[in-house]
């Protein structure tokens, strides 16, 4: 699987439960939040660490027509291509290719976590890209406790919660609101992860895969409850957290 920018393949991206809702919840939420952001026909949107384009098809589904991409892997790149994204790019999170305040809304999923990351530095670049006013989601993978064999196949070394996030990420930020996701289907990835935490292989294998397609739509309807719910309540944990920040309006970039 490809590897964003440097980092994992993300589960985001899967088919399935865990792929579509969160382009949906960033419209729903760019859109509360108001400016450039939220209206898809105006916004320039950056989806940094875009894999194979998941994340991108979703966005276009949903009306977003400016969509960017940026992935370490040439072969991510290639393939986000032949779907019809031709401004995906080759590119590092550490170093990215784009000029300073250029995009009104940056995606970034499951990429922190990766070996190759430097947190600060590729927290600073997407600060720095991002308009004056825009938003920056970032979706992290949550509880150091669960890292395990599937972290280590895509080479993942760093899982969050609430303080580390806020200290990654917080600093200088206007609005910032962070939230648990998959909170419906922690107990059973927790105890899975929790089970083959010590059973280690000299090739480590990544556990994320489709669902058999009797769990499959049920499992999709319950991460649309639980995102719906979201807008409500503050779920207590969940295997990932999102990180929604606004840039200050006319601040540094």
């Amino acid at each position: 699987s490809a590897r964003a920018a440097g980092g994992p393949a993300r589960i985001a991206q899967a088919p399935g439960a865990a792929g579509q809702p969160l382009p949906r919840d960033l419209r729903a939420g760019a859109r509360r939040r108001g400016g450039v952001a939220g209206d898809p026909a105006r916004a320039r949107v950056l989806d940094a660490g875009c894999g194979t384009g998941g994340n991108l098809q979703l966005l276009k589904q949903l009306g977003f027509k400016d969509l960017h991409g940026v992935d370490y892997s040439a072969d991510a790149v290639a393939f986000c291509q032949t779907r019809g994204h031709s401004s995906v790019v080759k590119g590092d999170l550490n170093q990215l290719p784009y000029p300073d305040n250029h995009f009104d809304l940056i995606l970034c999923s499951n990429v922190f976590e990766s070996e190759e990351i430097n947190e600060s530095k590729a927290f600073l670049e997407l600060k720095r890209v991002l308009k004056p006013g825009g938003q920056l989601v970032i979706v992290v993978a949550a509880f150091q406790f669960l890292l395990s064999e599937h972290d280590r196949a895509v080479h993942c070394i760093r899982r969050y919660n609430k303080p580390t996030a806020r200290r990654a990420f917080a600093d200088g930020a206007s609005n910032v609101d962070l939230k648990y996701l998959f909170f419906s289907v922690f107990p059973l990835l927790a105890t899975h992860r929790l089970a083959t935490k010590f059973l280690k292989s000299p090739e480590p294998q990544s556990d994320v895969g489709r669902a058999p397609s009797l769990f499959g739509k049920p499992l999709y309807w319950l991460v649309r409850f639980e995102v719906w719910l979201s807008r409500f309540i503050s779920f207590p944990f969940g295997s990932s957290l999102i990180v929604k920040i606004q840039k200050p309006a006319g601040g540094p970039s």
